[in-house]
């Protein structure tokens, strides 16, 4: 079960950084 939530965790981050990256960058 906790290697579950450390792969979801992980995916959550790779999908949440490329956003965050992108919604910065579009407003410069």
């Amino acid at each position: 079960i906790a290697d579950a939530v450390a792969v979801a965790r992980y995916l959550g981050a790779t999908l949440v950084v490329p956003d965050i990256q992108g919604s910065s960058s579009r407003e410069k």
